[in-house]
C-alpha cells in the first residue's frame, strides 16, 4: 500500500515536470496533457484520506497554470462512484448456456494444487530472482505450461458452441456470421430481444442499449451488439468467477458515465454549459480556427466570449459547401 502510494506520487511529479518542460521549450497552440493518477487511486482508495492528498498536489499545479495567460480545460473521460458488488457477465452467460467453456484438464489440475503464474512469481520474488528478466528469456511453450490463477477467457471459449460473449465495460457481442470466423448465430434480433428481457430482469441492471444506436458512425461494424449499464454500486468483472454476482474485493470504486468539465481563461464565459465529450473537438477547433469541420461529430458550444460575439453559422457553412459541390453543367 505505502509503496504504491509512493510510486504514484513520483509518477505525478514526473508527469507535471514533463508538462512544464514541453510547455516552456516547445512551440504549441494546443497542449494536451493526461494525468492518470486520479483514476488509479480512486479505484483503490475511494473515500480515503490518501485521495485528498493527491488531489491537493494536482490542485496546487492547477493554481499555477491559471496564473498564466492561457485558456485551461480540465476534462475527465468518465466519472467515478463507489462499487459494492461485481457482475461477472461471462459467468452469467455461461450459466445461461450462451457461452461454452472448454477446460484444459492438465492446467485445471495445476490450479487446484496451487501452482499458478501468480504464485510462482511471488516465490521467485522472495528468492530475489529477476522475474521479468526470466520471463523474457523463457520460450513460449514453457511459459504456457504454468497456468494463470484464472484461465484466459478467450483461450478457454469454445467458439463453435458459444452464441454470446462479453468484453470491455458493458459490451455484449453476439457470435454471428459473417462478423466472426466461427460465428454460429443467424437470428440476431431474436437473440438480442431474449438477452434484453433476461438481463433487465436482474435488479442491478439499469439500461440496455443497441450498439448501432450508440455508435452510429463509420466504424459501426466494430460496435458491440448490446451495451449494458448497471445501477450505481455495481460494476463489471471481466473474467469467469465462481458466482456471477460477487462482493467487490479488488476495487472500491469504478467508472460512471458522467464526467466533469471545468474551463478557465479570459475568453471563457462565466456560465454553465452542457457538454458531451464529443463536443470538445469541434468547439476547440472553432475557437482556434473560426472554422467547422464537415462530418465531425459533436457540436460547437458557445462557451467562449469571442465565439459568442461572432455568429456561429454551422448550418450556413454546410449549405455553402453543398452549393459549391453542385455541378451546374450536369
Amino acid at each position: 500500500r505505502e509503496e504504491f502510494l509512493s510510486d504514484l506520487k513520483k509518477m505525478i511529479k514526473a508527469r507535471l515536470e514533463l508538462f512544464e518542460y514541453l510547455m516552456k521549450n516547445k512551440e504549441w497552440e494546443l497542449f494536451f496533457g493526461v494525468e492518470v493518477a486520479t483514476d488509479r487511486l480512486q479505484h483503490l482508495f475511494w473515500g480515503e484520506e490518501e485521495l485528498t492528498e493527491v488531489y491537493k498536489m494536482l490542485d496546487e499545479y492547477i493554481g499555477k497554470l491559471i496564473e498564466r495567460d492561457i485558456t485551461l480545460f480540465i476534462v475527465s473521460d468518465h466519472g467515478f462512484g463507489e462499487v459494492r458488488e461485481m457482475f461477472y457477465m461471462n459467468e452469467w452467460l455461461k450459466e445461461n448456456n450462451y457461452l461454452v467453456i472448454k477446460e484444459n484438464k492438465q492446467l485445471s489440475v495445476l490450479r487446484k494444487i496451487g501452482i499458478s503464474k501468480e504464485n510462482v512469481s511471488i516465490l521467485l520474488k522472495k528468492l530475489r530472482i529477476d522475474v521479468e528478466g526470466l520471463r523474457m528469456r523463457l520460450p513460449e511453450k514453457i511459459k504456457n505450461l504454468i497456468p494463470a490463477s484464472k484461465p484466459n477467457l478467450f483461450q478457454s471459449i469454445d467458439w463453435k458452441e458459444s452464441r454470446v460473449f462479453f468484453y470491455g465495460i458493458g459490451n455484449v457481442f453476439i457470435n454471428k456470421k459473417p462478423r466472426f470466423k466461427l460465428g454460429k448465430v443467424e437470428d440476431i434480433q431474436g437473440l438480442k430481444k431474449e438477452l434484453k428481457e433476461k438481463l433487465l430482469a436482474l435488479k442491478f441492471v439499469k439500461e440496455i442499449q443497441d450498439g448501432k444506436e450508440v455508435y452510429p458512425g463509420s466504424e459501426q461494424e466494430f460496435s458491440p451488439d448490446l451495451i449494458v449499464q448497471l445501477k450505481e454500486g455495481y460494476s463489471f468483472g471481466q473474467s469467469l468467477n465462481k458466482v456471477w454476482l460477487d462482493k467487490a474485493i479488488d476495487r472500491k470504486a469504478d467508472h460512471l458515465p458522467e464526467g466533469i468539465c471545468l474551463a478557465y481563461g479570459k475568453d471563457i464565459k462565466k456560465t454553465k454549459a452542457d457538454l458531451e465529450i464529443i463536443d470538445f473537438a469541434p468547439t476547440i477547433l472553432y475557437y482556434l480556427t473560426n472554422k467547422t469541420e464537415r462530418g465531425m461529430e459533436g457540436q460547437v458550444k458557445r462557451i467562449f466570449k469571442r465565439v459568442e460575439n461572432k455568429t456561429i453559422k454551422i448550418e450556413e457553412d454546410k449549405l455553402k459547401e453543398a452549393i459549391k459541390s453542385i455541378n451546374l453543367n450536369a
